[in-house]
């Protein structure tokens, strides 16, 4: 980098570190001082401090909605920003910024990037988003979960009209499986105890699949 004092052919330039040119580049760290003499023997003094960029870090998280999301960013020494949802929308350059991604007809997963920046360089993280039809949320569903909030043990239970084996896939808000299993649906009846162990307070998605029929909740783990 260069500090530039004014540049005036007619002015005398005498920094602290000893250069006598109207610029100066900069070698070191710290306060550096110029004394500038004009024509007039008129004397002005500046300084700056210089000091290290730190690098970027970039980091984020999100706390999703049904298709609502909202970004919480997690970066260190950055003043820019520069979001891609994945989904083909606008870049944002919020810091925090909320988005609602398209309901499609199918669960889909996202690849959200954020850019951070500074003066100095940039750093890039992503995260996967795993977000549902809304309307497959909603209505009478034949099985039922309980209780919901839980702490990670819940029992499923309920009356299926096909006797056809059942799968359950669940995932975290950040759409990585955290469990599966194949239930044996005796006779048509459900009733079925999971224990998922010690995991984080949070949002998790359930997905019981039956041959064509699927079935999405939303739980919460306190």
């Amino acid at each position: 980098m260069i500090l530039d004092g004014g540049n005036e052919p007619t002015y005398e330039y005498l920094w602290s570190n000893g250069n006598i040119s109207s610029t100066v580049a900069i070698d070191s760290l710290g306060l550096l001082t110029v004394t500038i003499t004009d024509d007039n023997g008129c004397v002005s003094i500046d300084s700056v401090l210089v000091t290290e960029q730190p690098e970027v870090s970039s980091a984020f998280n999100f706390f999703e909605a049904f298709n609502h999301v909202n970004f919480i960013n997690q970066s260190q020494d950055a003043y820019y920003y520069f979001w891609d949802f994945g989904d083909g929308s606008p870049i944002s350059t919020e810091a925090n910024p909320e988005h609602d991604y398209p309901v499609l007809n199918q669960n889909m997963w996202y690849t959200a990037t954020l850019v951070s920046a500074n003066q100095c360089g940039s750093d890039t993280s992503t995260l996967q988003i795993f977000t549902f039809d809304i309307e497959e949320m909603d209505g009478e569903f034949p099985i039922q979960i309980y209780p919901n909030p839980n702490k990670g043990n819940f029992y499923l239970s309920g009356r299926l009209e096909s006797k056809d084996d059942l799968n359950l896939h669940i995932y975290n808000s950040t759409g990585q499986e955290i469990y599966q299993k194949e239930i044996s649906s005796t006779e048509g009846n459900l009733s079925e105890e999971i224990r998922l162990g010690k995991v984080a307070p949070g949002i998790y998605f359930l997905i019981v699949q039956q041959k064509e029929n699927k079935w999405v909740w939303k739980m919460v783990v306190e």
